[in-house]
C-alpha cells in the first residue's frame, strides 16, 4: 500500500472538499504508533494542533501538506492509508492515529512499515521537504533534460528513482509501483547501469512518466490503493505482483520478478534491455 502521485492528487482534492475550514479538536495517538513516535516519524506527541483550523491542503509529489496559519500537517513516505469517517462513524480498527474534526467527523491514518506525520513548524523546515520531492511529472519544468539529471547522480539506480536520501533531482512522487511501467513502456531493464542510458532513454522515460502518471490520476489512481473515501482506483499497472511468470503484454513471454535494492522489480527481458 503505497501512495504515490495519482493518488496523493486523489486524496488531496478530496480532503479540500470536507477538510478545508474545519478545526482540529483532538488528535488520538493509538499504541500501536509507539514505533512511529520512537523512529522520528511523528512528532504529534510534541505538537499541540488543538483548535487550528485547516487553511487549506496540497501535495508536492506523493507527500500531503495540511496548512493551518504557519504550520504544515505533513504527511509522506505514504506507506499505509488516510481515511475519512463521517460524524458517527467508526474508526478504522487498524489506525495508528486519528484526527477529530469540530463538525463531529474524523480522519484516520494507517500507517505501514513506515510513514511520516510530521508538523512542520518553520518555512525552512516546509521548504526543506518540499524541495526534496523533486519535479513531479505533471509539472510543466519536468523535461528529458530533467529526467537526464535525475540519473547524473552516484547514488542513482534505474531499479528505483525515488525513494533514495541525499539525491538532489526526483521525478517526484513516482515511486516503485509506477515506476515499473515506465520503465517497460521505455524499454529500460530497472538493472541496466546508468552510465548506458541515451539520450533517447531519457526522452523515453521523460515521455511515459507523464503518460502513465496522467493516466493513473485521471483514474483516480491504483486498483490496489484507497482514496480519502475507501474506494479503490481505476488504473491497473502493466507490471507488479501478478505480473509474476505471466506473460509478457508485448511478447508473449514470461515476465520475471527479482529483488533490487531491496524491493521486487518486474521486467521482461526481451522487451527491456
Amino acid at each position: 500500500m503505497a501512495i504515490e502521485y495519482p493518488e496523493a492528487a486523489t486524496i488531496t482534492s478530496q480532503m479540500k472538499t470536507c477538510l478545508k475550514g474545519r478545526k482540529f479538536t483532538r488528535v488520538e495517538i493509538k499504541p500501536a504508533a509507539a514505533n512511529v513516535i520512537k523512529w522520528g516519524f511523528s512528532n504529534l506527541d510534541k505538537q499541540d494542533i488543538t483548535g487550528e483550523q485547516i487553511e487549506d491542503i496540497y501535495h508536492y509529489g506523493d507527500e500531503i501538506h495540511i496548512r493551518f496559519g504557519s504550520r504544515h500537517l505533513m504527511f509522506g513516505d505514504l506507506i499505509g492509508r488516510l481515511l475519512y469517517h463521517e460524524p458517527g462513524a467508526e474508526i478504522h480498527p487498524k489506525a495508528k492515529i486519528a484526527f477529530y474534526l469540530d463538525d463531529g467527523a474524523t480522519f484516520s491514518y494507517l500507517v505501514s512499515l513506515y510513514g511520516y506525520v510530521r508538523v512542520l513548524t518553520s518555512p525552512e523546515e516546509i521548504e526543506k521537504f518540499i524541495r526534496e520531492q523533486g519535479v513531479s511529472p505533471l509539472d510543466p519544468a519536468f523535461s528529458p533534460e530533467y529526467m537526464a539529471k535525475v540519473f547524473s547522480e552516484p547514488k542513482r539506480k534505474i531499479a528505483k528513482q525515488n525513494n533514495i536520501y541525499g539525491i538532489q533531482y526526483k521525478a517526484g512522487g513516482i515511486c516503485n509501483g509506477y515506476w515499473q511501467d515506465v520503465l517497460f513502456k521505455s524499454g529500460v531493464l530497472p538493472s541496466r547501469k546508468t552510465a548506458n542510458l541515451k539520450d533517447t532513454d531519457f526522452e523515453k522515460m521523460h515521455r511515459y512518466s507523464v503518460e502513465i502518471i496522467r493516466v493513473a490520476t485521471d483514474l483516480r489512481g491504483h486498483f490496489d490503493e484507497m482514496d480519502f473515501f475507501g474506494q479503490p482506483g481505476g488504473y491497473t499497472r502493466i507490471l507488479g505482483k501478478h505480473s509474476k511468470d505471466q506473460p509478457c503484454p508485448q511478447c508473449g513471454g514470461a515476465i520475471t520478478a527479482k529483488n533490487l535494492l531491496g524491493s521486487t522489480s518486474y521486467f521482461c527481458l526481451n522487451c527491456q534491455n
